[in-house]
């Protein structure tokens, strides 16, 4: 059975050659072909053909800028900029129910004084607890000073005297005791005693003077042998325990001060701790409640929601009285100044643009819009327009080259991308060529009708070339006529086309 192909669906690239293959069932009343008139043909011809990539898109800002509240939890919308509404920087778009960001606000500023204070007592109290150990350890360290100064003055001054004084007093006893030798031998002399010049109660108290200086310096002798052997050493060894007691007395008042003040300095670095966090609470409740109040980040257009989300999507939630979460996008503000529109392409059509190729923007809504463009960025990853489609599509961005034009963010555009334009071919209408098992077919008409296999070409959006099988001036049908028979096939029709004829055809 007869395939005729009323529109192109394949065109395949061989050799830098794009091929075009159509296919239509002979009884089908919906081909463009069928829809025909008996008579209808056309002429090949000679000339240029422009290589045009029809498509829809929408326009949109180049730079937009998201909207959304930073507050944790869910916000209600109590006040809401209308939709498409012209804004400038910094004006209000969006205003929240901010009761509980104000309790939390006035808590943290309650906090904050109360931490401030804390601060002021503990720096106070360190303050005293230095000072009064400075006065304590100062008295401890005289007391140990004092303690040295008696044991100095012990060992250097007052031990050497009384050890002085003692020996002075057996020089003393020991001069008593000579004299009171010589006038009791005097007394007791032999002429004394003759002569009767004493009497015997006198030669006694000499007696007893001599043994009275004898017992003195017995005792002076005492004296200095106790004082060395007991004395002496008992206090000094006293003095120097009073001295080692002062020194450890003034380093335990020094390490229990040190504690004192550490433990101080502990509790107020505790303190401003506290309020070093009472203040980031206080900032942090500020930045919430200026975080309820939503203003624009540029001049632009407010749009609901987020342009990448279904549009069902936003009327959830972006109303007054709507409940909206952290980071979720409210307001989208678009800049107008710079757009472009984005559009699909087929993968059969995408390796005929470039980056620079020129496109003609119109749209249905601005019937006088006509607007100069430019393809500005093509996708390198094919999307299935939707999960059942096998046909892959390759997002592009189209700029448009006059800036701030009197439309509205999203209306739909028809695209007519300038791909190309191949000089001096032979071309035919597409409505001409029908496919057969492969085979591409051209029934030309001379003194009757005559079935022909092609070779083809690039394809526009109405005409495709022709690289062998017809000569210009050739006369084609533009229907598929009724018991003419196939041509004998001499080799597969559709192979690649002939470099001569589509030399530098590529896009």
């Amino acid at each position: 059975m007869k395939l005729k192909a009323g529109l192109l669906l394949t065109a395949l690239a061989a050799a830098g050659l794009f091929f075009a293959f159509f296919r239509k069932s002979a009884g089908s009343a919906g081909s463009s072909a069928a829809g025909a008139a008996k008579d209808a043909t056309a002429v090949v011809q000679r000339g240029n053909l422009k290589i045009v990539v029809l498509a829809q898109g929408k326009i949109n800002a180049k730079k937009s800028e998201k909207v959304f509240h930073q507050v944790d939890g869910y916000l209600t919308i109590t006040t809401l900029v209308p939709e498409g509404k012209e804004v400038v920087k910094g004006e209000e778009l969006v205003v929240f129910d901010n009761a509980k960001q104000k309790q939390e606000l006035e808590a943290a500023e309650a906090a904050l004084k109360n931490s401030a204070t804390d601060v002021e007592i503990g720096t106070h109290a360190l303050e005293i607890a230095q000072r009064e150990n400075a006065e304590s350890l100062s008295q401890a360290q005289f007391k140990y000073n004092a303690t040295k100064l008696e044991l100095e003055k012990y060992e250097k001054g007052d031990m050497p005297q009384q050890e002085r004084k003692l020996r002075l007093e057996i020089e003393k006893a020991q001069s008593g005791l000579k004299q009171a030798k010589e006038a009791y031998g005097a007394v007791t002399a032999p002429e004394a005693l003759k002569l009767g010049f004493v009497t015997p109660v006198e030669i006694e108290k000499e007696r007893l003077n001599v043994r009275s200086t004898e017992m003195q310096l017995e005792l002076a002798n005492t004296e200095l042998e106790l004082f060395k052997a007991y004395t002496c050493r008992v206090t000094l060894s006293t003095k120097h325990a009073d001295a080692d007691a002062a020194r450890a007395n003034a380093a335990t008042v020094e390490a229990i001060n040190a504690n004192k003040v550490q433990t101080k300095q502990a509790e107020l670095e505790a303190k401003q701790e506290m309020l070093r966090l009472a203040k980031n609470r206080l900032e942090e409740a500020k930045k919430k409640l200026a975080g309820t109040v939503l203003k624009s980040p540029t001049a632009g257009v407010a749009l609901y929601g987020n342009p990448d989300e279904p549009p069902w999507r936003s009327e959830q939630y972006v109303h007054v009285g709507g409940q909206v979460y952290m980071n979720q996008v409210i307001i989208t503000v678009p800049n107008m100044d710079e757009l472009i529109v984005k559009t699909t392409v087929s993968e059969t059509d995408i390796n005929k643009l470039k980056v620079g190729t020129q496109a003609i923007i119109t749209s249905d809504a601005y019937p006088d819009m006509k607007e100069t463009a430019s393809v500005s960025k093509i996708g390198n990853v094919a999307k299935s327009s939707y999960w059942m489609d096998a046909t892959n599509n390759y997002e592009v961005e189209i700029e448009l080259r006059k800036a701030r034009l009197n439309v509205k963010p999203g209306v739909s555009t028809k695209v007519e991308i300038q791909a190309n334009e191949l000089k001096d071919v032979l071309k035919i209408p597409l409505s001409a060529v029908f496919n057969y098992e492969g085979r591409n077919i051209v029934y030309v008409k001379t003194s009757g009708i005559a079935g022909r296999d092609v070779k083809l070409g690039i394809a526009s959006d109405t005409h495709i070339t022709i690289a062998e099988g017809l000569q210009e001036g050739e006369t084609v049908l533009l229907y598929e006529p009724e018991n003419v028979p196939l041509p004998p096939q001499s080799e597969p029709a559709g192979g690649p086309a002939r470099k001569d004829v589509l030399a530098g055809t590529q896009p």
